[in-house]
């Protein structure tokens, strides 16, 4: 009897975090690619998605490779996208020489909203090169959006009224992801099994400079009871998806008859 592979929907992805030391937990702090401050982070040029990670490594919230630069499948790659996410509320910085004093920065807004422009990825099949487009362009078609304003609850650490906002790079429908189709008039992009794959995030030179000044990240404020409140780390962090479909051993085939 002849076996032959079957197809089957499979996304990829994997994710840069970038969260103070107090907000990493267990072995967090030893993912490589990941990091605790944002000059940190800015400090390098060059930052490669779906080339140093596994599930095993980052937990599957982050990443679903089970091999860390490769393909463990033969796989057709329909869309790529690139989210750029933040804490939805302000972030809450410690005041120079006062630990107990907190701020807000729109920090976040940076992020999702400036960050994306200034940042252009690669994406490499092997030794090709089958993408080169600013981050804005690749939008990751899913995720929050939206925005709003009200006074702050805790009147001790700031005045006057505290920001909500959700920056994300286009609408977030699926649709709205960089198609390697071309509205389904070419082939998806054929990924032999074993090949190297990369999707390399480039920041520019303002990029770098603006993260070199930045503090942070902070914390976010959370009120739990009438009298007492919590300050929760703020993590940041930028996932690359690859949606498309993968082959597989049909059900059964390993049966050892």
């Amino acid at each position: 009897m002849q076996y032959q592979n079957v197809l089957e929907s499979s996304p990829l992805y994997d994710s840069i975090v970038i969260c103070g030391s107090d907000g990493m937990y267990g072995s967090e702090d030893q993912i490589p690619g990941w990091f605790q401050t944002f000059a940190a982070f800015g400090n390098r040029q060059e930052h490669g998605l779906f080339k140093t990670r596994t599930e095993s490594m980052a937990g599957l919230p982050y990443c679903n490779q089970q091999v860390s630069d490769r393909t463990d499948f033969a796989f057709h790659a329909y869309s790529l996208g690139i989210s750029f996410w933040a804490p939805p509320s302000q972030d809450l910085l410690v005041e120079s020489g006062s630990p107990d004093v907190l701020y807000p920065s729109q920090i976040n807004t940076f992020w999702m909203g400036d960050l994306p422009n200034s940042t252009a990825v690669e994406f490499r099949v092997g030794s090709d090169v089958i993408l080169t487009e600013k981050c804005l362009g690749i939008p990751p078609g899913y995720g929050p959006s939206g925005g709003g304003y009200a006074l702050g609850v805790d009147q001790t650490y700031w005045a006057g009224p505290c920001g909500f906002q959700y920056t994300s790079q286009g609408v977030p429908i699926v649709t709205n992801r960089f198609d390697f189709t071309t509205d389904g008039k070419a082939s998806p992009v054929a990924i032999p099994k074993n090949a190297t794959i990369e999707a390399k995030l480039m920041l520019s030179e303002w990029a770098r400079n603006a993260l070199a000044t930045l503090v942070g990240p902070g914390v976010m404020y959370a009120q739990n009871s009438n009298t007492d409140s919590i300050y929760f780390p703020s993590r940041y962090g930028i996932t690359a998806s690859l949606y498309g479909i993968r082959e597989v051993q049909q059900r059964g085939q390993l049966n050892a008859r």
